[in-house]
């Protein structure tokens, strides 16, 4: 049995990510650090700054619930683009298959429930194209 705290001394102390930095473009997405196992994902913290790369999930839907900060969340559906402005108390239902990013403005402090595995990332400006 693992505990995440989510308490705000324990978000307080959580290391903020800057993915706006050329190192965090180097082989893929940042690793937060935090993490747990549920099924078959994974449930972790992540704060930080910026966007990491597009994302998608084939075989599974995406839980991402806002803890503090602010992120727009860019999800590109066939029927075109959509961004949702997240604030500290939303949560958001990501659709397997769906390509989609975070942008942290200033900064995002987020509690996810992702799939662990089959998953894609792309630092393309459209992930769909790859251009």
């Amino acid at each position: 049995m693992e505990v995440i705290d989510t308490s705000t001394p324990a978000l307080d102390r959580l290391a903020e990510l800057d993915l706006t930095s050329a190192l965090a473009r180097e082989g893929g997405p940042p690793d937060s650090g935090a993490g747990a196992r549920f099924n078959d994902c994974v449930v972790g913290l992540s704060r930080f700054v910026g966007s990491p790369p597009w994302e998608r999930h084939p075989d599974s839907d995406e839980i991402l619930h806002v803890l503090a900060g602010h992120s727009d969340l860019t999800l590109l559906p066939d029927t075109g683009p959509v961004t949702l402005a997240l604030d500290a108390g939303s949560v958001v239902i990501v659709p397997r298959g769906v390509w989609h990013r975070n942008h942290g403005i200033p900064s995002v402090t987020m509690l996810y429930v992702t799939p662990a595995g089959g998953n894609e990332h792309s630092w393309a400006d459209d992930p769909r194209t790859g251009s």
